[in-house]
């Protein structure tokens, strides 16, 4: 329900029983406190402020928001509107009163899952860009790399595979992808040297094979 609220003088002169219900606190309870009694002390000095003006009669918003603490510590958004009338023959504030805190916190969930939708498109645009240059660079070595081998190739006597040198740490992943790419894309062999820093088991092992390419990245050598 709508809450119903006289201030005159400072305090509040009128209750009414859903105002009762909306901040927790009895009649008797609420007209013997200021009426900033239950405000929040961060929103006291802009209540003040407004309901000051209106009482010199200068503009003020028609409606605004506010919050409280009820009886149960509570923190709840109220919007209020309010018009001046006369009080037993003396100046005085009708306020009517709304409890719009489920309003403001479904629009501050709004706000958070709007964020979350903002950072997640832009960690899926950052992912598109970095996966897009990740793919487009080792495809582009691979065909110029197959034309090269293919080139080769040609030369080759018939029935011989073209064989590639993959000499590389296994944690270098665009290398590996790419040795292994390119030895699909040619229908060539590929011999897999996982430790090139032992030199001597790396002569050892080119020694076995007739091999016509070695494809790697050149910070490794």
């Amino acid at each position: 329900g709508v809450g119903v609220v006289v201030v005159q003088d400072g305090r509040m002169v009128f209750v009414n029983p859903s105002m009762e219900r909306i901040v927790g606190h009895s009649t008797q309870a609420l007209m013997a406190m200021p009426f900033t009694g239950t405000i929040h002390p961060d929103d006291v000095p802009a209540v003040v402020e407004r309901h000051q003006r209106r009482l010199r009669g200068e503009p003020v918003e028609e409606m605004y928001s506010f919050r409280i603490i009820t009886d149960k510590g509570e923190v709840r958004t109220l919007d209020l509107s309010a018009v001046l009338l006369q009080w037993g023959h003396r100046d005085a504030t009708l306020l009517f009163v709304v409890d719009a805190t489920a309003r403001v916190e479904a629009e501050q969930n709004q706000k958070r899952a709007l964020q979350q939708q903002i950072e997640l498109n832009d960690l899926k645009s950052r992912f598109i860009t970095m996966a897009s240059h990740e793919f487009r660079t080792p495809l582009a070595t691979i065909l110029s790399s197959a034309e090269l081998v293919q080139d080769f190739g040609e030369s080759l006597p018939a029935g011989e595979q073209p064989t590639s040198i993959c000499a590389l740490p296994l944690y270098h992943i665009f290398a590996f992808t790419v040795n292994m790419m390119l030895g699909m894309r040619t229908g060539g062999k590929v011999i897999l040297i996982p430790n090139p820093r032992d030199l001597p088991a790396v002569l050892k092992e080119l020694s076995k094979h007739t091999f016509h390419s070695l494809p790697a990245v050149n910070t490794l050598f």
